[in-house]
Parts: C-alpha cells; sequence; structure tokens
C-alpha cells in the first residue's frame, strides 16, 4: 500500500484584497503629490513657451522699425457694430479678424512675416477657441499689437489717430515700460490691434480684454524688448462683444489702469495735465 505524501500549500501568488487596497492607496497618494508639481511643470513650460513666441514678435517690430525709418507697422481698422465684424487691413503686421480667418493667410499678408515666418510663433500653446462657425478648426492667432503704436480706426480714406498714438520707436518715452504685443483674451481678440481705453468721467473701456489663461494672468511684450507676465486682479474679465464694455469692478479697473500706465496714452495723457484717478 502505498502512502501519499501531504503536498506542501503554498501561498497564491495574486494580491489580497488587502494589499490590492493598500497598493490604490499608495499609488493615490502618490498622484496627488505628482499631479500638482505635473500641473506646475506644464504651466511653466506654456508660459516659457509663450514668451518665447513674443520675444520673437517683438524683435520682428523692432526690425520692421529699423527697416521703416523708425516707423510701426501702420494698422488701419475698419468695421462698424461688434469685433467680429471689424478687420486690420493691408499694411498691417496682420490681416484680417482672428476670429474669422480660416486660413493662415492673413498671417502671411502681414508686414512682420517677413521677420517671423513661423505659424506657430502667432499663436500661445494654452489658445484653444475656434474659428467662429467652423467647430473643430482652430484660431490661427491669439496674439495682438498695442493700438496706441501705430493704430488707426477706418475707413483708410480717412482713418482716424488718437493723438496719443504714436507712429515711430522714437515716440516712446519709455520704452522698457510700454508694451507691444499682448497675449489677448480669446472672447475678446479680433483684428491685429489691441486698445484699452479711458473715457469721460472717470470711465474705463475694454475695447479689448487681455488673456487670463496664463495663471490668471498674461505674457506681454515690451518695446525695450524684454517679456514679461502680469497677473490680473479680476477674472474673468467681462466681454460683451460690442465696442466699450465698461469695467467691471475696481479690481478691473485696476487691470484696466495697469494697462494705460504701460501704453503711450498715459504719456501722453500725463501731459496734458489731469492724471488718472
Amino acid at each position: 500500500m502505498k502512502t501519499h505524501r501531504s503536498r506542501n500549500h503554498r501561498p497564491s501568488d495574486g494580491f489580497t484584497l488587502i494589499e490590492l487596497l493598500v497598493v490604490i492607496a499608495i499609488i493615490a497618494i502618490l498622484a496627488s503629490l505628482l499631479l500638482p508639481a505635473l500641473a506646475k511643470a506644464k504651466a511653466k513650460s506654456q508660459g516659457i513657451a509663450c514668451a518665447s513666441n513674443l520675444r520673437q514678435l517683438g524683435l520682428a517690430l523692432a526690425l520692421y522699425a529699423g527697416d521703416n525709418a523708425g516707423f510701426f507697422p501702420r494698422n488701419i481698422l475698419e468695421g462698424s457694430g461688434n469685433s467680429a465684424n471689424w478687420v486690420t487691413i493691408e499694411g498691417g503686421w496682420v490681416l484680417g479678424n482672428a476670429k474669422k480667418d480660416r486660413t493662415d493667410a492673413n498671417l502671411r499678408d502681414g508686414v512682420l512675416w517677413k521677420y517671423v515666418q513661423n505659424i506657430g510663433v502667432y499663436k500661445c500653446s494654452t489658445a484653444r477657441s475656434n474659428v467662429l462657425g467652423q467647430p473643430g478648426l482652430r484660431r490661427f492667432r491669439s496674439y495682438s499689437l498695442s493700438l496706441w503704436l501705430n493704430g488707426h480706426d477706418g475707413p483708410s480714406s480717412h482713418p482716424i489717430t488718437h493723438p496719443a498714438t504714436i507712429l515711430k520707436d522714437t515716440g516712446a518715452a519709455r520704452p522698457v515700460e510700454i508694451f507691444s504685443f499682448i497675449c489677448a483674451n480669446e472672447r475678446s481678440i479680433d483684428t491685429g490691434c489691441f486698445g484699452p481705453w479711458y473715457g469721460p468721467v472717470d470711465t474705463f473701456y475694454w475695447a479689448n480684454t487681455p488673456g487670463e489663461l496664463h495663471n490668471q494672468g498674461a505674457y506681454l511684450a515690451f518695446l525695450d524688448g524684454h517679456v514679461a507676465r502680469h497677473r490680473w486682479h479680476y477674472t474673468p474679465k467681462r466681454y460683451t462683444g460690442e465696442m466699450g464694455a465698461t469695467s467691471a469692478n475696481a479690481m478691473d479697473r485696476e487691470d484696466h489702469r495697469w494697462l494705460l500706465e504701460h501704453s503711450p496714452y498715459w504719456y501722453w495723457f500725463g501731459r496734458k495735465g489731469p492724471t488718472l484717478p
């Protein structure tokens, strides 16, 4: 009669429920620690890329001025009604309207294309808006040039030029303080120009609003060549689609004032005598 030796019972190779729960808990803890760091790193890389784009556009503007007796591109705006109906016409740094442009032709036809022949430079990587009436077609531009730098309202035969506007680089009182290009708000970007306004009775008007996608702020290029991010006191910015939306509150008003302080308008207004409140 054969005797049967008892086999050794080896533990299962799989996880027990408790072990699995422990592993899941560890993964969750690691994710909670790593995800904010990854998000911060992504935001930083996007900011670096945006700053690089603006630096290239600012350099292109300086090169254009150097080739044209100091003059900035002549950015004439034509249109009526809401912002989607306005365009920058021939001679501008770019042409058309970012909301409606279905191809990159209006970038290539701008006078700065000679200096920056890279479509990617004209758009921040954080911008995700689509062309009007074209779901799935991303816009080709997210940057705008200050209206106070040789900007004019149409018609082209008799363009209206605000007396604060400077036409040449030599007209800048303090280039280090005057912005040229800005990462514009996707809701308000339209023509190639960006215009904050100050009206009668201490009223601030947003013709366009600044971008908010970089940690509630936007990157700006300045005439001396540097690029910096400015964080806004109030977001999201109110935008009605019409020209001349007033500031939403005191914090929004401060943001508006900051932009005006960094434009030729501020120096023109100061020379006239009164100071803004």
